[in-house]
């Protein structure tokens, strides 16, 4: 490559040997760590699990998907490669569509229809679950999936069949819709990842050391 940058973020590159990479950063989802623990297509699993080892840095997803002796028990099984272990939490910061941004209690109390089509949609709506609305009505659609005119109206016509005063979705998702005119307030979560070290490390600084 004639590639003049300095640093190169892979995504989904820990299986890519043939790329040499100056730090592994392996993301696991606490809600769904391993899946069965099976190589594609059996499970989910693209390396089998002894492959972690070749992992420098740990982070560790949707803390709030599980119980305290799930996460024990998962942080423990990390410990044991001896590399940093990051627990990567969600801070709402407001509501956003195009023009404007709403404090998170806008939906405190409300009734609302949340949508969205990535792959782990009740990650989501457990995080949307925080803001404490009335009722949330849920449309799940397959993981990138590809909005169309007609899926906007079916959301519009679900809204108002129910009553809902708003439709809620990931940044992701509202991005794929914008083409379409919605008659029914969308808005989109703004979230920010907040980063905590289980052993009192900065990611911070790690970051900055391999970049120097």
């Amino acid at each position: 490559s004639n590639s003049n940058k300095d640093v190169v973020i892979i995504d989904d590159g820990f299986h890519c040997h043939h790329i040499s990479k100056t730090l592994n950063i392996i993301v696991i989802d606490m809600a769904n760590p391993f899946d069965n623990g099976l190589l594609l297509p059996a499970g989910l699993l693209r390396e089998p699990l002894w492959e972690l080892k070749r992992a420098d840095v740990f982070i560790l997803s949707h803390p709030y998907m599980v119980d305290r002796p799930t996460y024990q028990k998962l942080t423990g099984y990390l410990k044991k490669f001896q590399k940093p272990v990051f627990i990567m939490d969600y801070k709402i910061e407001c509501l956003k569509d195009k023009e404007k941004e709403l404090a998170t209690d806008f939906i405190k109390d409300k009734d609302i229809l949340a949508f969205t089509g990535t792959g782990s949609p009740f990650n989501f709506f457990s995080l949307l679950a925080t803001l404490s609305p009335k009722k949330i009505y849920g449309a799940v659609y397959p993981d990138h999936f590809h909005y169309q005119k007609e899926d906007i109206e079916e959301l519009e016509d679900m809204c108002i069949k129910k009553n809902a005063s708003c439709l809620i979705t990931t940044e992701k998702d509202y991005i794929k819709t914008t083409m379409y005119e919605c008659s029914i307030p969308m808005y989109y979560l703004k979230i920010r990842p907040v980063l905590k070290s289980t052993e009192g490390k900065e990611f911070d600084t790690l970051l900055t050391n391999v970049v120097k």
